[in-house]
């Protein structure tokens, strides 16, 4: 016990020294001047996350974001895998080598999925734009932002992940079909706001577990930067998180899939 009292003791000395160094500085007065942490103080907070970093570590992207950015969230729409909460960013690259920064863009963006080509020279993500997210490509040497053309009928998945080829030429995006949209809300809304919810319990899978299924439906196909060409990699279905190796001929991928759908595939196949 002696030793844990002396320990507290040596703490509350280090606290009163602490006290009359800050009391002596001008800090001190100006928050005498101003005692309350206000609402709009807590709202000004500003956070800055690590979003990528390049492969040989020099140049990084963060994000920095603040509550206020964020106010509009709509919470009864909470579940609905089409709905994709407010929160607008500066998107800020920072020479790791001189400290230096700048934005990516003008104004405050919502984005997500960011990564750094693996030379470093192009950074890709998804943006909002509208009521979806869009990809976008940030050149480097040129400071210049641009949309990529999506595929006719297609849009980009709001879980997208995004991938870059080996040699830098290509990235990796999920799509899915354009009617995805219109199909998940419209259940999403069946599931919160019909006159009557009946369910069986001979249902595959229960109410919420099968709206959240919905989100796995995407492809993933690869844009040509170059040639602005996309080429599908994988058809639409049920899929979950994927890798590509590290000379970018091959990739692994995870699908989720029921019974009946083995059943289906083995009967196919025979």
């Amino acid at each position: 016990m002696t030793g844990v009292f002396d320990d507290l003791l040596q703490s509350a000395r280090r606290m009163h020294s602490t006290y009359h160094l800050f009391a002596g500085t001008g800090l001190y007065h100006h928050c005498r001047k101003r005692p309350t942490f206000s609402v709009d103080d807590m709202l000004d907070v500003r956070t800055v996350n690590i979003a990528a970093l390049s492969d040989d570590g020099h140049w990084l992207a963060a994000t920095s974001s603040s509550l206020r950015d964020r106010i509009g969230i709509d919470n009864h729409r909470f579940g609905d895998p089409t709905y994709i909460a407010p929160n607008r960013q500066d998107l800020l690259v920072i020479d790791t080598q001189s400290g230096t920064s700048r934005k990516v863009f003008a104004d405050r963006r919502q984005v997500a999925g960011l990564v750094w080509s693996p030379a470093g020279t192009r950074l890709a993500m998804l943006a909002m734009s509208g009521a979806g997210l869009v990809p976008v490509i940030w050149d480097r040497a040129l400071g210049q932002a641009t949309d990529v053309p999506l595929p006719p009928g297609k849009v980009a998945a709001e879980t997208a992940e995004l991938r870059w080829t080996p040699d830098g030429e290509k990235v990796l995006i999920n799509l899915r079909p354009a009617e995805w949209r219109t199909k998940a809300a419209e259940r999403f809304r069946q599931e919160t706001r019909g006159m009557a919810v009946v369910h069986s319990s001979k249902e595959p899978f229960l109410a919420w577990d099968d709206l959240r299924r919905m989100s796995l439906e995407k492809s993933l196909v690869a844009f040509e930067v170059k040639t602005s060409k996309w080429m599908e990699l994988i058809a639409t279905g049920k899929m979950g998180t994927y890798e590509l190796t590290e000379d970018g001929a091959a990739l692994t991928y995870l699908s989720d899939i029921t019974k009946e759908d083995r059943l289906r595939r083995h009967l196919r196949n025979r």
